[in-house]
């Protein structure tokens, strides 16, 4: 569990410094790596993902710091043994630790990389149920960090072994039962092959 320890460590400490250069050598400015591709802005979310509940702080506080601790319970009570599970898991914690701490610290998330090419969905708030609002395809994406996208990466490589195991499992089931059901039929014909006859 060491090596888990080591990953999540990583991962707060590259979210953390990178924000920080972020904050000090962006500015108000902005820096493009690859024109429409890759780019450097400095900006601040203190809602979800592309600013909507910008002003719901404790909506998104409460149910991360339960998301995270119980990824840290299942991850140290149960000790998965595959090592993928645990490298992704770590991943994920390491992330959501990240943008918690700008949270507690700043109550808002420090987002500075600009990936303009991605697709995205925009929403809004909304003052009636579910309090948010779909705005449909929109020609940027929103913002992000080091944190961010280890908790995409961690969430894709879990969610990517739990079905190669799934898949894994129902193959295993269904070779398992073809030879049971070969086998069980020439042993019926069998026993009415050598079944005597009623003498008349």
């Amino acid at each position: 569990m060491v090596m888990c320890l080591i990953i999540m460590a990583v991962v707060v400490a590259a979210d953390q410094i990178t924000k920080w250069l972020a904050v000090t050598y962006l500015g108000s400015g902005t820096v493009s790596v690859i024109p429409h591709i890759l780019g450097f802005s400095l900006t601040y979310n203190s809602g979800a993902v592309g600013g909507v509940f910008a002003d719901s702080r404790w909506m998104f506080m409460i149910p991360s710091v339960i998301f995270i601790a119980l990824l840290l319970y299942y991850l140290f009570r149960y000790k998965p043994k595959q090592n993928l599970v645990r490298v992704s898991i770590s991943i994920i914690a390491g992330g959501g630790i990240g943008n918690m701490i700008d949270r507690v610290l700043a109550g808002e998330v420090t987002d500075f990389i600009d990936t303009p090419f991605i697709p995205w969905i925009a929403f809004e708030k909304s003052s009636s149920f579910p309090f948010f609002r779909c705005l449909g395809f929109v020609d940027y994406f929103p913002l992000w960090n080091i944190a961010d996208g280890c908790i995409v990466v961690g969430g894709i490589i879990l969610a990517v072994y739990v079905i190669v195991e799934m898949i894994r499992e129902i193959k295993k089931e269904k070779s398992s039962a073809k030879p049971e059901e070969s086998a069980g039929e020439p042993a019926g014909s069998e026993e009415t092959e050598n079944k005597p006859e009623n003498p008349s």
